[in-house]
């Protein structure tokens, strides 16, 4: 994408973006194509498929401590990048499964076959869970690059459930297993708007964390069909905001409250 689609186009965090972006572009498309639909038993095998491919996608960014939880067969993936000394913590929490796709006889593109068309990228799961996790990555690369740093100015701690749709099922059973890795200062959700609405209550109750105000949602002009699209420069601009985001995390720590907070 050229410069005129960034509203930040100027920023060291947007240049950065519009550099690194095709990679993660890419990494999305070939990653849309495993059905990791957690409501199905029949795809366990390919949620194992897609915590992986998220792991090592995490593992080429450079997150330094990855690892892959099972939970009664369900595998969600952790992931934690220290910052600078002092930095505060930002828990992220996002989901790595997809839904059943539904009205298949109306998609006009196959949803586990990505397909990029006028600016828009077609595929189940790329503006939900996925396209923010692929976001979400871009974001904290460029973020590294736009500062010459080797770590965030923030510690990230990145928790991608694999039972994230519809309910976050196994959030609960996660923080009881986990309780030393789940928290931090501020929590980011960066989920389906669904998904969000059942675990960030869970999440800010059982860890008395705030919710930061996060990046803008990302969108799709209306067009025929059923199927799940989103527009590339909204993906941009969603990576160029959590970029941001991490910069600014020490002064949100002690000035933000909760979702809808003044920034």
């Amino acid at each position: 994408m050229t410069d005129e689609h960034h509203p930040g186009a100027g920023s060291a965090e947007a240049q950065a973006v519009a550099a690194l972006a095709e990679t993660y572009l890419a990494d999305l498309r070939e990653w849309t194509t495993i059905p990791a639909i957690s409501a199905d038993p029949a795809h366990r095998a390919d949620l194992t498929r897609s915590a992986d491919a998220l792991a090592r996608g995490l593992d080429r960014d450079g997150w330094p401590r990855i690892r892959r939880w099972d939970l009664h067969g369900v595998p969600s993936v952790y992931a934690e990048w220290p910052g600078d000394p002092g930095a505060p913590t930002l828990l992220l929490y996002a989901h790595h499964d997809v839904p059943p796709p539904a009205a298949l006889a109306d998609w006009r593109f196959p949803p586990f076959e990505p397909t990029v068309r006028a600016g828009s990228l077609y595929g189940l799961g790329v503006r939900g869970g996925r396209g923010r996790i692929a976001a979400l990555r871009l974001g904290v690369r460029a973020h590294l690059a736009a500062t010459g740093g080797r770590a965030p100015m923030a510690s990230l701690r990145l928790l991608a459930d694999g039972a994230g749709v519809p309910s976050a099922g196994s959030l609960y059973e996660l923080l009881g297993e986990h309780p030393a890795e789940l928290t931090g200062d501020l929590l980011l959700c960066c989920a389906a708007e669904d998904v969000r609405v059942r675990a960030v209550p869970l999440l800010r109750t059982a860890l008395d964390i705030r919710e930061l105000a996060g990046p803008p949602p990302l969108s799709a002009a209306p067009g025929p069909g059923a199927d799940e699209r989103v527009e590339l420069p909204s993906l941009h601009g969603y990576a160029e905001a959590l970029a941001t985001l991490v910069r600014t995390a020490g002064a949100r720590a002690s000035g933000l409250t909760d979702r809808g907070s003044a920034a």
